[in-house]
């Protein structure tokens, strides 16, 4: 039941962002079946895996945003672009 596996979750914005990475504001996300399945923890059949013992997943496989700031060794993304990510997280604000 997706419904039980959802809830809300209000974390920190941590800033600056890493050297690495980027800021990402969420403007949509896609729904579709494999949320379901990720956050319900049916897919990988409960294996003990690295990517099995971080399930259930944050649901949002899918989004498209703008970038809203980027970390120092960032230098082929700007801050306004538009993004999109295929990725576990994407039902947030701010990813």
């Amino acid at each position: 039941d997706f419904r039980k596996a959802t809830r809300i979750v209000r974390t920190p914005l941590r800033l600056p962002v890493k050297p690495n990475h980027v800021l990402v504001k969420i403007i949509s996300a896609g729904v579709n079946a494999s949320d379901v399945n990720f956050s319900s923890g049916r897919y990988f059949g409960g294996k003990t895996s690295d990517v099995a013992s971080r399930l259930p997943f944050d649901a949002g496989f899918e989004a498209v945003g703008i970038i809203a700031a980027v970390g120092d060794s960032v230098s082929d993304l700007k801050v306004g672009m538009p993004c999109g990510f295929m990725t576990f997280g994407g039902y947030a604000e701010l990813v």
